[in-house]
């Protein structure tokens, strides 16, 4: 079954993902999807990322919230590095997705908030 584990970042994946950290929200998205490639008829690069978000919010849920089990693992790690979790988060991505820009994805959903998407608040009984 997937998890989270913490692990070894090399230099070149902190470079990556230090300098997509350093994007915000909208340009996160713009990225990704860039990286999705084919552009939807009008669509631009954001809306096309926040279409395919959309489509795959439930799939993204299941997998990093229930199978990954994300608000254990980050009451556990919650003074890792933010690079370390998102790298921890882009192999569990990686065991599901293919085709999609991953360290982004990650990036992108660490950015909005992985602690309100998985309700680790309400998981806690609060």
């Amino acid at each position: 079954m997937p998890e989270f584990r913490i692990r070894p970042v090399s230099q070149k994946e902190q470079v990556t993902l230090e300098q997509l950290s350093s994007l915000s929200i909208p340009d996160l998205y713009t990225q990704f999807g860039q990286q999705l490639g084919t552009l939807s008829p009008g669509a631009s690069a954001e809306t096309q990322a926040r279409s395919w978000f959309a489509s795959q919010k439930a799939k993204l849920h299941k997998l990093i919230c229930l199978r990954g089990n994300y608000c254990a693992f980050i009451a556990k790690n919650r003074n890792d590095k933010s690079v370390e979790v998102v790298a921890a988060l882009s192999d569990l991505l990686a065991s599901t997705f293919s085709g999609v820009p991953i360290y982004t994805l990650a990036t992108l959903l660490v950015r909005m908030g992985l602690d309100e998407f998985c309700m680790c608040d309400s998981a806690k009984g609060s």
